[in-house]
């Protein structure tokens, strides 16, 4: 993965001026040889806050940054998958929001061989996260789930399209 070298100062200037602890960016996705792949995946319009990303896990782990001065230090949890959604959920969970920056930052590179390739495989570590480390009912782990898995359905019949 690849920071575009303004990547820390355009997204620390940004939650400055909006006065805010946790921000992400959008991302351009890259191959192994570090080619554009010509796809840009984009933040939605409105900050998320737990109970959005609970729907489709907007937030790309390359471009999150949150503030250390306003949040202290924060560890992701030592699970196998979904240590950064764990560690966002953490976050939003506070109350906090996750403010968007509609503007690509980094480029992130796909990987057949990937840990998070195998989008099928995922699945029962999204389970384990909506039940183990939120401790969600079975009904609401079943709704997050299934959204989800929709939006990445949707998500990845338009990266087909373009």
């Amino acid at each position: 993965d690849l920071w575009k070298p303004n990547k820390l100062k355009e997204q620390i200037n940004f939650m400055k001026e909006n006065d805010c602890a946790f921000s992400f960016t959008e991302y351009k996705e890259i191959d192994d040889a570090g080619n554009n792949l010509n796809i840009l995946i984009k933040v939605p319009e409105n900050p998320i806050t737990y109970r959005r990303y609970l729907l489709s896990n907007p937030i790309g782990c390359l471009t999150a940054v949150y503030s250390i001065k306003k949040l202290g230090k924060l560890y992701m949890p030592l699970i196998r998958k979904r240590q950064d959604a764990a560690l966002w959920l953490k976050i939003l969970k506070t109350g906090e929001k996750a403010y968007p920056i509609k503007q690509s930052l980094a480029k992130y590179r796909v990987r057949e061989s990937s840990i998070s390739a195998n989008k099928a495989n995922l699945i029962k570590y999204q389970w384990a996260l909506y039940r183990e480390i939120e401790n969600l009912s079975l009904i609401e782990s079943i709704f997050y789930l299934l959204c989800t898995i929709i939006v990445k359905v949707f998500k990845l019949k338009e990266k087909k399209v373009k």
